[in-house]
Formats: C-alpha cells, structure tokens, sequence
C-alpha cells in the first residue's frame, strides 16, 4: 500500500476515466494530446442483463 500504491491506483483511476468517458490524453509527455473514443470498460449491457437472468431462472428449475 503505501504512498506509492495510493498513487498508482489514481493513476490507473484517471487512464480508466480517460477511455470509459471518451477524453483527451497525452500518452507521454512528449506527444500530442490523443482523442480517445468513448467505450465501456465495464459494465452490463441489456444482452448480459437477459443472459444472467436466463442463467438463474435455469439454476432455479434445474433445483425444483
């Protein structure tokens, strides 16, 4: 942990922002800032919603 665990944990807080919200960053100081495209590092969309749910209503009847 530590001080410089605290800052590499913020540091991969900001490039996750960077990417899941769709922002500008330089890659290293030396280049020019990049537009990074808006995506989803993580998350459900409305296909894993219906398939988790598939996977419990069959757990449940697999149990009856």
């Amino acid at each position: 942990s530590g001080v410089a665990g605290k800052l590499a944990r913020q540091e991969v807080q900001r490039i996750a922002s960077i990417h899941q919200l769709g922002l500008k960053d330089r890659p290293n100081p030396k280049s020019r800032d990049v537009q990074y495209p808006k995506r989803v590092l993580f998350g459900l969309n409305s296909d894993n919603e219906g398939l988790i749910k598939d996977i419990i209503l069959q757990s449940f009847q697999k149990r009856s």
